[in-house]
C-alpha cells in the first residue's frame, strides 16, 4: 500500500466517523440552533475531501478526461458535504439526507478500495461523488452568477432595457412623442432637456441635435444647474454633452460648492447626482477637485454616505 493511499484511509476513517456521527445523530433543532454548525461541518469536509484527493492521487481513473475533471469537482465536493448536514438537523426530509450522507462515506472508501472487491465499484463510486461535487459546483456558481448580473455596466443594463421596453415606456414614448410636436417649434435650453432622455428615441435624438446646435449652450446649462431642480441638466452634462466637459468645470464647482453650503441632506438623489455629475466633468479635466475633496469630507462624517465618500475618494486619487 502507498504512503498516499495510507494516508487517504487515515483520513477517511477520521472525517468519515465524524460525518457519520454528526448526521446519524442528528435530531430536530430551531433555527438558531445552526449558529456556528459550520465550524463543525467545514473541518470534516475538507478533512473528507482531502481524502478523495489523494485515493485520486494514489489511484487515478482509467480515463484521462475523468483524472481531469475529478479534482475539477472536488471545491464543490467540500461545499456539499459541508451543507449536506444541516438537511440532517430539520423536520422534513432528514431520513434522506442521512441515508445520503452515508452513502458519501461509503462512496468514499469504496472509491479507495473498491478495486479489490468487485470490478466497477471503484468507478461507480467515483462517480457519486463527482455527482456530489457537481452539485455543490453549482451552488458555488449560481451566486456568483448573481453577482455577477447584478454588477453588469451600466451601458449594458442601459442596451437591455432599451431593447426590451416595459409598457410603461412605450407609454411615456407616444406621451413625449405629442408633447415635443408641441414644444420644438420654439422650445429653449431648459425646455430641451427634460426631452434629453425621452422613451422615444426619435426625439431624443433630435433633441439631443437640437442642444448641440445652441451657440448659448454652456450659458444655459450654467442657468439650469443653478436652479432648484437641475436633475435634467446634470443629467445631460454627465451623458450627452458633446463637447469637452472641462470647459463646464468652473459651473458645476460653483454648483457643487453651492449645495456644499445648503442645508439639503447629503444624502438625497440631487446630491448623488451632482457628484456624480462632478466626476465626470472632473475626469473630462475640470476643475472641481477642491468641491469634490470638501464633498468627500461631508460625506466620510456621515454614517449613511460612507460608501459615497470612499468612491469619491477613489476617484480623486485616480484623477
Amino acid at each position: 500500500m502507498s504512503a498516499m493511499l495510507l494516508l487517504a484511509d487515515v483520513l477517511l476513517a477520521l472525517g468519515g466517523l465524524a460525518f457519520s456521527v454528526l448526521v446519524v445523530t442528528a435530531r430536530p433543532v430551531r433555527p438558531e440552533g445552526f449558529v456556528g454548525l459550520h465550524l463543525i461541518t467545514v473541518p470534516i469536509a475538507l478533512v473528507l475531501t482531502a481524502a478523495v484527493g489523494c485515493v485520486w492521487f494514489a489511484t487515478p481513473l482509467p480515463w484521462r478526461w475523468a483524472n481531469v475533471l475529478l479534482p475539477c469537482l472536488l471545491p464543490g465536493l467540500a461545499v456539499a458535504l459541508t451543507v449536506l448536514p444541516y438537511a440532517a438537523f430539520q423536520r422534513r426530509g432528514a431520513a434522506l439526507a442521512k441515508l445520503g450522507a452515508v452513502l458519501v462515506v461509503l462512496a468514499a472508501f469504496a472509491f479507495a478500495h473498491g478495486s479489490a472487491v468487485a470490478p466497477g465499484l471503484a468507478t461507480a463510486a467515483a462517480g457519486l461523488l463527482a455527482a456530489v461535487g457537481l452539485a455543490g459546483s453549482f451552488g458555488i456558481a449560481a451566486p456568483l452568477w448573481q453577482l455577477g448580473r447584478r454588477r453588469l455596466p451600466l451601458r449594458l443594463r442601459r442596451r437591455r432595457r432599451a431593447a426590451l421596453p416595459s409598457a410603461f415606456e412605450l407609454a411615456e414614448a407616444e406621451v413625449q412623442r405629442a408633447q415635443w410636436a408641441l414644444a420644438a417649434a420654439h422650445a429653449d435650453v431648459p425646455t430641451l432637456l427634460a426631452f434629453a432622455r425621452s422613451f422615444a428615441p426619435e426625439v431624443r435624438q433630435q433633441c439631443l441635435d437640437r442642444l448641440a446646435r445652441r451657440p448659448d449652450l454652456a450659458v444655459a446649462l450654467a442657468g439650469c444647474l443653478r436652479g432648484p431642480e437641475p436633475g435634467d441638466a446634470l443629467h445631460y452634462v454627465r451623458n450627452d454633452y458633446p463637447r469637452s466637459r472641462a470647459e463646464l468645470g468652473p459651473m458645476v464647482a460653483a454648483m457643487l460648492a453651492a449645495r456644499l453650503d445648503s442645508a439639503s441632506a447629503p444624502t438625497d438623489f440631487l446630491t448623488f447626482a451632482a457628484l456624480e455629475c462632478g466626476i465626470t466633468v472632473l475626469r473630462d479635466g475640470g476643475d472641481v477637485r477642491r468641491e469634490l475633496a470638501a464633498w468627500q469630507q461631508r460625506l466620510q462624517a456621515s454614517p449613511e454616505a460612507a460608501a459615497a465618500a470612499k468612491v469619491l475618494r477613489r476617484e480623486l486619487r485616480r484623477a
